[in-house]
């Protein structure tokens, strides 16, 4: 299985007085026009994307479907998920993505640190050892021989969001 992790892009702030709820944060319209250049970008590099599963936060949501969007993705193929909000477990991920066949293409959108957590626990088993820069847009390109793995993934790529970009012209 090839998995695509893919951050969410830049998102208003949070609500200083703490009434606005996290989860209705939107990407700025610098965060959906930068979104949209790397989504174009990364369909430029990579040739399908079977599914996408998304956290269901609303900055995830928009990026997933602007990622959707280049690469021709179906809405029944865009699919929300709890098991990528922030703190969820990765076994939770792993038996939801065990549904899909096995020589799937799919992008996870998500946030940090959960995401920079799975790609280490991925290649090494521990979601601690490998230090990974997830900045707004960043895509790591992952290839796992099984799910749940039960050995190392292959790290393929990290593009990061200014590399997404050119590339999407």
């Amino acid at each position: 299985m090839r998995l695509y992790i893919m951050r969410h892009g830049i998102a208003a702030d949070p609500d200083p007085a703490g009434l606005g709820s996290d989860a209705e944060r939107e990407l700025t319209p610098a965060g959906r026009r930068k979104t949209r250049r790397a989504a174009r970008g990364l369909a430029r590099v990579v040739s399908r994307m079977d599914h996408i599963l998304t956290s269901p936060l609303r900055r995830a949501v928009q990026t997933a479907e602007l990622a959707a969007a280049a690469f021709g993705v179906p809405p029944e193929r865009v699919r929300r998920s709890a098991t990528l909000e922030p703190g969820a477990a990765f076994a939770d991920l792993f038996r939801e993505l065990a549904d899909y066949p096995a020589d799937s293409a799919i992008l996870l959108v998500g946030h940090e640190p959960h995401l920079s957590g799975l790609i280490s626990f991925l290649l090494s088993g521990d979601a601690d050892a490998v230090d990974v820069c997830m900045k707004k847009c960043t895509v790591a390109a992952l290839d796992v021989g099984s799910i749940p793995p039960k050995q190392p993934a292959s790290l393929r790529f990290l593009l990061q969001p200014r590399q997404l970009r050119e590339l999407g012209g």
